[in-house]
């Protein structure tokens, strides 16, 4: 997951250009932490604001429980917090296992093409019937 949190100017919605550097800017930090769907914190970074963005990165976990996920930016001092949600839905696999086996890798329009199509369930057993292609 990629998040970039960009400042505009709460009046005419502009970015507005921070350098660290500045002593007026030394609190220009934001924090960003992620709570899965019980509420529990799972991510917490924080990172200075650098010419009106600054970006984080987090890689979801495979075993991460689908729901909806809380992206929390805030800053002590001069940033309204911010909060959006995002939903994470686990997919399941695919049903059918479709195996093609060609004695060719590539074909030319009007070539006849044979070869066999082979359809299982994902651990490998068969099926009751068989499908119809």
């Amino acid at each position: 997951m990629f998040i970039e949190v960009i400042v505009l100017d709460a009046f005419n919605k502009t970015p507005v250009a921070m350098d660290p550097t500045d002593q007026f800017n030394f609190n220009y930090y934001v924090t960003l932490e992620i709570k899965d769907p019980a509420g529990t914190s799972i991510f917490t970074n924080y990172d200075y604001i650098k010419n009106t963005s600054v970006t984080f990165a987090y890689k979801v976990p495979d075993e991460a429980a689908g729901g909806e996920y809380t992206i929390k930016v805030a800053n002590q001092y001069q940033v309204t917090p911010c909060v959006k949600l995002i939903r994470i839905r686990n997919y399941p696999r695919d049903q059918i296992n479709i195996k093609v086996d060609l004695p060719y890798e590539s074909y030319r329009p009007g070539d006849t093409v044979t070869g066999s199509i082979k359809a299982e369930l994902p651990d490998g057993s068969a099926f009751e019937s068989a499908p119809t292609f």
